[in-house]
């Protein structure tokens, strides 16, 4: 793993050591604590997004992360555990249609917890139903952050798409589990982790060096996918905005130990955000 890479990573765990020991020395009055608090959460948004933050427990953990992440308001946060007896069955629910996914040039963005993948640039996109849903990026979480019957597997792939007028995003969330891939998704994950990002994440990967997010597919999902969860929720990270439909794929995908292993040498602290209360919201699923 970059040296520069555990630099960064141990810079924000001693920030959060030196608040908790300011914290601890200097006692605060419930007023400063709640005008702290509050201006936490109005932080939101835009500036929420850019805000160091980390995922244990200290001053920049989970549950100080700012914007809608912790409002007594925010009722659909994600992710959520889905106990599959509880999900109802709705047979109207439409197929994901993943025939526009297209190759495109490999280019990572700035992410200090994960590898994302940006999409942006890209033409791809899924059709549900009706509508359209641009790809703009995709990125993976260790351990997974959905867990299905109080079961989280090995990884997650989210990947993230928008409508025409980025006010709805649809996440299509992969599980990934320990064993044989297929060649396709195999050799897809080698050359993710062939060019995973320098330290400042910012990676243009040399010509000709192309992927197609249809290569993390579970089996029998291209170009349709009709086995699905879904439900209402959120971002699972800073600003954490309600505006997001999840549908988690039953099937998973495969990554070989040493490919996990190279995931958790090159980003070795956990990513997942804690499972969030449902507040009695459906979860559906197809037949």
């Amino acid at each position: 793993m970059n040296c520069n890479r555990i630099l960064r990573l141990l810079l924000a765990f001693s920030i959060s050591f030196f608040l908790i020991t300011c914290q601890s020395s200097s006692p605060v009055s419930n007023a400063q604590t709640d005008a702290q608090s509050s201006s936490s959460a109005g932080n939101s948004g835009a500036d929420c997004a850019k805000e160091p933050f980390t995922y244990d427990n200290g001053p920049l953990g989970q549950s100080h992360w700012c914007g809608a992440c912790n409002l007594a308001i925010s009722k659909l946060q994600a992710p959520i555990n889905i106990n599959t007896k509880d999900a109802q069955i709705d047979g109207s629910l439409p197929s994901i249609n993943f025939s526009g996914y297209k190759a495109t040039k490999l280019v990572t963005s700035e992410n200090v917890h994960t590898l994302k993948v940006d999409y942006k640039k890209g033409e791809s996109s899924i059709t549900i139903g009706k509508e359209q849903f641009k790809l703009v990026e995709f990125h993976f979480h260790r351990p997974s952050e959905e867990a299905i019957n109080n079961h989280r597997t090995a990884m997650v792939i989210h990947l993230v798409h928008a409508n025409a007028d980025a006010t709805a995003f649809v996440a299509i969330s992969v599980l990934v589990e320990e064993g044989n891939s297929t060649p396709k998704t195999a050799a897809l994950v080698n050359k993710l982790i062939q060019y995973f990002p320098p330290p400042d994440g910012l990676q243009n990967a040399p010509a000709g060096v192309d992927i197609n997010a249809a290569d993390l597919l579970p089996v029998g999902s291209y170009p349709e996918n009709r086995n699905y969860f879904r439900y209402g929720g959120s971002l699972t990270t800073p600003a954490c905005g309600e505006n997001v439909t999840f549908y988690v794929l039953k099937t998973p995908v495969r990554f070989s130990a040493e490919q996990l292993k190279q995931f958790e040498r090159h980003y070795p602290f956990p990513n997942a955000r804690n499972i969030q209360n449902t507040n009695g919201r459906p979860v559906v699923q197809t037949k």
